[in-house]
């Protein structure tokens, strides 16, 4: 069921400042953001780094937004009007980890964050999924992404509708459109046009790449060090 956001405590508020001295200073945020559940769809899909992995949507929290009531809620009607369009809600005690370390037991939820600041000197609340940490510096604040943390949490939920692994539908719906980018793109002749092949072949999964574009992603891959060795 979606979390109350009210709840939960704040995971982030002000940040020590590294200077001279060391001060206290308030979180510097983009904005106020509410939560959200996530929902995913077994026809909602993309390719990252070579797998087919859902594209998740966000039902947000917000009152009045999307079917929501008026009052401060947890997402139903955004959520029940996602699960109408084939969508299913992740659960927020899902089993998961971010930055190498469980999530069971967060205080908000296993995948959102909730961080207090500060936006253009307005006191603010920002919801974050768990796998982007800000770190702050004085006035700057860098987010951090734990890229490999977030993949590992997408294949959990791939795992909710198609626990039996992909159907052919599931991997033209992914491969198809990124395979008509690719193939667009093989008219450009600059340096631009060959990093957004590269790009673009990274998250191809090698084992649905078109015979006729094989040539081409072999020209383009960076070769590894073993390929390197065995070409000499």
């Amino acid at each position: 069921m979606p979390i109350n956001p009210a709840s939960g405590p704040s995971l982030a508020g002000p940040a020590l400042a590294r200077g001279n001295t060391m001060s206290r200073t308030a979180l510097r945020l983009p904005k106020h953001r509410d939560a959200w559940t996530f929902c995913v769809s077994p026809t909602k899909l993309q390719c990252i780094d070579g797998e087919i992995l859902p594209e998740l949507s966000k039902a947000w929290h917000t009152p009045g937004m999307n079917g929501n009531g008026a009052g401060r809620g947890q997402g139903q009607g955004f959520v029940s009007n996602l699960m109408g369009e084939g969508f299913v809600p992740v659960p927020h005690d899902i089993d998961c980890e971010a930055f190498g370390e469980s999530r069971a037991g967060a205080p908000l939820s296993a995948y959102l964050d909730r961080h207090q600041g500060v936006s253009r000197g307005r006191s603010v609340v920002y919801h974050s999924d768990a796998w982007e940490r800000p770190y702050q510096l004085g006035n700057a604040t860098d987010w951090k992404r734990d890229h490999e943390g977030w993949k590992a949490f997408l294949r959990k939920c791939l795992a909710i509708v198609s626990p039996d692994g992909l159907v052919d539908l599931q991997v033209r719906i992914a491969v198809d459109p990124l395979v008509r980018r690719i193939r667009a793109a093989q008219d450009r002749d600059d340096a631009r046009g060959r990093r957004m092949l590269v790009k673009m072949f990274s998250n191809l999964p090698a084992e649905h790449c078109p015979d006729d574009l094989l040539a081409a992603r072999e020209a383009v891959m960076p070769k590894t060090k073993t390929q390197r060795k065995s070409a000499k």
